[in-house]
């Protein structure tokens, strides 16, 4: 007996089962997306700006140290000097009735400022060392010649004022008194010198009592003096004369004229420089004669305005440089990887 083989299934054959699509695997930052370009990018800049945020911090240390040790040594030679100038202070008093029966008495001062005032200073700077920082001092020799017209003075006799023409004095007015190493005074052709005065109104720092007999008699002084004085970084002066004629020489090759009035004549080169300043009344926007009771006595803030002069610029310091660099670094890695993100 032999064994039948079964037929073969009739149809088709069986198909093998249907496969399910591979999908790609999620991540949350996709290699070739922007985002992913972006926080890379992000990444390395901070560690990169990182370095120079530290330098940037001992540059900040360095510089406050410098102002620091600039400070110091300004506060013992003399810190940036203005010369205010002269007027001829004249007190006076008067009466006034403030009520029935009431009689009261006024006191205040008249200050005249010079109708011509002329300036010559020199210049001669210097520079000190405090630790690693260079300090930029001067000692200057101030030649001053004021021309006064007391006309105006003598006017104010006919509104009910008593002049005190006994306490009339020259007084001068500068920044930093503290400063001053010597000087000489002459009026109209007599030696004098100045007195220290305690006040804390203009042309207060130093004074003159002007004891001539025949005073209220004459019609102009003149008034010629010399001061030594040193400071620091500027020196800069205020237009009181109804005519200002300043010049100013130094041997420092860099100067920068600051103030309300740059110079009529200036030459600037290795040597040194020259600069004249010629200031008209017009220009400087207050009057000849200041009260100071009927307030017509200008604003400090005013006075302060008009004032003009010559600041000597130092070269540029290693920590100002480095400074400079570490901005312009911030600039280049951000701009580099800025486009390196819009490839």
């Amino acid at each position: 007996m032999t064994d039948v083989a079964a037929p073969p299934p009739s149809g088709p054959p069986p198909s093998d089962p249907p496969k399910r699509p591979i999908r790609p695997r999620r991540t949350l930052f996709p290699p070739d997306s922007l985002l992913t370009r972006a926080t890379i990018i992000g990444i390395i800049t901070l560690v990169l700006l990182l370095p120079l945020q530290l330098i940037n911090g001992l540059v900040d240390d360095r510089q406050r140290y410098e102002a620091d040790a600039i400070d110091s040594v300004t506060a013992s030679w003399g810190r940036q000097q203005t010369f205010e100038g002269v007027a001829i202070v004249l007190p006076y008093r008067q009466k006034w009735t403030a009520g029935p029966g009431d009689i009261r008495e006024l006191e205040g001062s008249l200050m005249l400022l010079p109708e011509k005032l002329d300036l010559a200073a020199q210049l001669s700077p210097e520079v000190r060392r405090r630790g690693l920082f260079d300090v930029t001092l001067y000692a200057t020799t101030l030649d001053v010649v004021a021309e006064f017209a007391l006309k105006p003075l003598k006017e104010h006799r006919a509104d009910g004022r008593t002049m005190n023409w006994a306490a009339i004095a020259l007084g001068l007015g500068l920044s930093d008194v503290r400063t001053i190493r010597g000087g000489t005074v002459e009026i109209d052709g007599r030696p004098l010198d100045w007195l220290p005065r305690s006040g804390n109104g203009p042309f207060s720092q130093l004074e003159i009592p002007l004891d001539f007999a025949d005073l209220p008699q004459r019609e102009t002084i003149t008034v010629r003096f010399r001061l030594s004085l040193t400071g620091s970084d500027s020196l800069s002066f205020l237009p009181t004369g109804a005519h200002t004629e300043a010049t100013v020489t130094s041997p420092w090759p860099s100067p920068s004229f600051i103030g309300r009035y740059l110079p009529s004549e200036q030459r600037v080169s290795a040597e040194g420089f020259r600069a004249h300043w010629s200031v008209p009344f017009l220009a400087r926007g207050y009057g000849q004669l200041w009260d100071s009771e009927r307030k017509s006595e200008p604003s400090p803030a005013m006075v302060q305005k008009t004032a003009f002069g010559v600041r000597l610029l130092s070269p540029v310091g290693p920590y100002r440089e480095t400074d400079r660099a570490l901005k312009y670094g911030i600039l280049f890695i951000g701009l580099t990887f800025a486009v390196c993100l819009m490839l």
